[in-house]
């Protein structure tokens, strides 16, 4: 359980409304190079947003990898769990868990884990373990956010640091002044997207922001397969389709396709090569943000006309 000392100095901070899980998998090279080769990494990321301080959050991050890290005495692993919790008073919140299989802590220690100044750093094996150095700054920081950090540990089996970050509610607005959790005018009250994407990273992620923001998701991952979901399932109210795909049929296949078969469907087209960017659709330049994808398609379910954005 979290330490009961709260680390007073106070940062300046510059809170923005961020996706969680789209901000752990743009740093994935950062933190495998901050374990080292050694060190096995696994990602389990569910949908979150928050409101957190960006450069924070990442020294945050790295004070507790840097602890995993000295923990693990040479080959070991590292688990980065995302999930959507509960209080015991009904709010909901996110709790991000960086678990290790490395030495562990007593209850002694870990209780004092998050004090000021605290550190294990000579430890029975003679080197640095890792347990206590930055997380201190890491409470005072996640307190500073009115969010909190908890600790469990086991003596020689590992340690687990969870924060816990507030969850934005549904009337909050993002920094381009998109509300979180989108409405539609569409005739159900959660629109069915098609997303075709043939880059696994970009389509879970893609997914998971559209499933967190209300909408109902299949994903495809290449213009054969979404053609194939078309000819099974006429009722779409949107498709999302990268243009450049392997395979014999590309995005602007795919949404003339969708087209002909449902005319009422709405169609966006992504792609980051600019030069093949269709007249008769909606277009979308990559890369591009959770929050500008989430603004087009409220864009789409609008009843009037809008100008496309070629480049966002």
């Amino acid at each position: 359980m979290a330490s009961s000392i709260a680390y007073a100095r106070q940062q300046a901070l510059h809170p923005e409304q961020l996706q969680l899980d789209e901000f752990l998998l743009d740093n994935e090279a950062l933190i495998r190079n901050t374990l080292g080769e050694s060190i096995e990494l696994t990602l389990d990321l569910a949908p979150a947003r928050v409101e957190i301080d960006r450069a924070s959050l990442t020294t945050a991050l790295l004070n507790v990898l840097f602890n995993a890290r000295d923990a693990i005495s040479k080959d070991g692993r590292v688990d980065i769990r995302l999930r959507t919790d509960d209080a015991p008073d009904g709010r909901q919140f996110f709790r991000l868990s960086i678990s290790d299989n490395g030495c562990g802590m007593d209850d002694n220690t870990a209780q004092r884990a998050m004090e000021p100044f605290f550190s294990t750093r000579r430890s029975h094996t003679g080197k640095s373990s890792g347990l206590g150095l930055g997380l201190s700054t890491v409470y005072g920081f996640m307190r500073q956010s009115e969010g909190n950090v908890e600790i469990e540990s086991v003596l020689n089996t590992g340690s687990t640091v969870h924060l816990l970050f507030p969850a934005i509610t549904a009337n909050q607005r993002d920094s381009d002044g998109a509300p979180v959790m989108q409405t539609s005018r569409f005739s159900t009250v959660s629109p069915t997207v098609l997303l075709v994407e043939d880059q696994d990273k970009i389509r879970r992620l893609t997914r998971r922001a559209l499933e967190a923001s209300g909408y109902q998701v299949r994903d495809c991952a290449s213009g054969s397969e979404a053609i194939e979901a078309l000819n099974g399932q006429t009722d779409f109210d949107m498709l999302i389709s990268d243009i450049v795909m392997p395979g014999p049929f590309n995005g602007i296949d795919v949404a003339r396709t969708a087209r002909k078969l449902n005319p009422a469907i709405q169609i966006l087209l992504t792609s980051g090569h600019t030069e093949v960017v269709p007249r008769e659709f909606e277009f979308m330049a990559k890369p591009y943000s959770v929050a500008t994808l989430l603004r087009r398609l409220k864009g789409l379910a609008e009843p009037t006309d809008h100008l496309r954005e070629s480049n966002t």
